[in-house]
């Protein structure tokens, strides 16, 4: 794999102008978080580069390794910060952020891991409770608005990290020996 995932400068323009827009008229809209979530997701989210997968939980990866780390029903992308968080963040703010300063915030704050459904939640923060996976480039798991690209890049990275030495005292478990954890 090669290339680059980002956004050039003028699809960052682009969607930066839509942002400036929203921002403008967000006292004007429905009052209502949902929505603005919902309008801020249409513009930024589905992309190839959004919601950059990080990691992934014990959890998810043990569905996966039953799997033999195909795609699996059940496992999601896990936002580590809400969007409503983020997209709160940047409308909440007297001026709308400059176009590097958006996709600066953007880049680095829209992190998720692959996680089972059930562990994400609002209740369940998962910062720090995952087994990170080396995708710094943004290839692997690319976006969709549901779901991601998953092919045997994507196997290989999950393969690479089962088991892990390095999990750092988190436990998981190979699929057929459950009753011996792996630290």
């Amino acid at each position: 794999m090669a290339g680059s995932v980002l956004p050039g400068p003028e699809e960052r323009k682009a969607m930066h102008r839509v942002y400036v827009a929203i921002h403008g008229e967000k006292d004007r809209l429905p009052h209502n978080p949902s929505h603005r979530t919902r309008l801020l997701t249409e513009v930024f989210g589905g992309n190839r580069w959004s919601w950059w997968v990080v990691g992934i939980t014990p959890s998810a990866l043990n569905r996966f390794a039953e799997n033999d780390f195909k795609k699996t029903k059940g496992i999601v992308r896990a936002h580590l910060k809400s969007r409503r968080e983020i997209y709160d963040y940047i409308l909440n703010t007297d001026l709308p952020l400059n176009c590097e300063q958006l996709f600066s915030y953007l880049l680095t704050e829209e992190e998720t891991v692959l996680a089972t459904k059930r562990e994400n939640s609002p209740k369940v923060d998962l910062r720090g409770q995952y087994i990170p996976l080396s995708n710094s480039d943004r290839l692997l798991f690319q976006g969709r608005y549901v779901g991601w690209h998953h092919g045997a890049d994507e196997q290989e990275a999950l393969r690479s990290v089962f088991p892990n030495e390095t999990a750092q005292g988190m436990e998981i478990t190979r699929p057929n020996e459950m009753d011996e954890p792996i630290k």
